[in-house]
């Protein structure tokens, strides 16, 4: 690991907070506030997803969290007979904000994003801000079959009881299969494999639940994201990679006009941007937050 990167982890504080079903951990730098940046990772990252953006941090400056989602990184895994479906995800963090009584800032990548921004409609007297990394809109179906949509994910579900995942020989092998499907540096990449192994014995293992790979059971249509992003009432900034997910360009050009206060950016990356220009995104981060004061 990079030494900025294994410094930023150093000076990073340990947290974690119980929920209904079980704990969710994550790390924590700058001051201790009420009003914390939450910063929320993407599907099968963990929260190193944001070290980059840590190793820009000051220790003097606004609170940084970033969370592990669950089955995720170091939060527990679901319960047996639990899934994890999206509005699920939704519930644990309206479920955290509401608990620990923050005003927050979230920041959210891919996944992470488009949680936040349900979550910021569901709350908008809390949610003083929005970023999103590679997200807007939501994933829908467009011309769905309800039924085969629900066959299709209870086979997949079946697929995964009880299951456990394909394990490395080693952290290099574990660091060459991310890269393989990674389109960013292998010195990221070794990021998030840091937080998504756990030493077992003489063995390594993924920490991540097999579970969190089962297709989706429902998809919302069209008309429900045309009800829930009207509801976003705070200033939001979209941020894209100019190498990212092409499918983001259509969903702002079907919905931006649905987000009062709606602001995009383009920067030089792929689907991990925020990994990729952590100097720009502290940045944008401290101005935007400047400029609401």
């Amino acid at each position: 690991m990079d030494a900025k990167y294994e410094s930023a982890l150093a000076h990073a504080t340990a947290l974690e907070w119980q929920l209904p079903w079980g704990k969710l951990r994550g790390l924590s730098w700058g001051k201790p506030s009420d009003t914390p940046i939450v910063a929320l990772h993407g599907w099968l990252d963990n929260a190193n997803s944001f070290l980059p953006l840590a190793s820009e941090w000051q220790a003097d400056e606004q609170q940084l969290i970033a969370i592990d989602w669950p089955g995720h990184g170091h939060s527990d895994h679901r319960p047996a007979g639990a899934h994890y479906h999206f509005v699920d995800y939704v519930y644990d963090l309206w479920w955290l904000i509401k608990q620990q009584g923050w005003q927050p800032y979230l920041l959210g990548h891919s996944m992470g994003g488009f949680i936040a921004q349900v979550t910021t409609a569901l709350l908008p007297k809390a949610v003083q801000r929005l970023w999103t990394v590679e997200a807007f809109g939501l994933l829908i179906a467009e011309e769905r079959d309800a039924l085969k949509q629900l066959s299709n994910s209870f086979r997949h579900r079946q697929q995964f009881e009880g299951a456990s995942a394909r394990q490395p020989a080693s952290y290099a092998q574990a660091v060459a299969a991310r890269a393989k499907k990674a389109d960013f540096a292998e010195s990221l990449v070794e990021l998030l494999v840091q937080r998504g192994l756990q030493q077992q014995g003489d063995k390594i293992r993924w920490r991540a639940d097999p579970r969190v790979r089962v297709h989706s059971p429902y998809r919302m249509k069209a008309e429900d994201v045309e009800t829930i992003l009207p509801g976003i009432q705070c200033p939001m900034t979209v941020i894209l990679g100019d190498s990212g997910f092409t499918e983001l360009q259509q969903a702002l050009s079907r919905w931006r006009g649905l987000v009062p206060q709606l602001q995009q950016l383009s920067w030089g990356g792929g689907h991990h941007v925020h990994m990729q220009q952590p100097q720009k995104l502290a940045a944008q981060l401290l101005a935007d937050i400047n400029a609401d004061d």
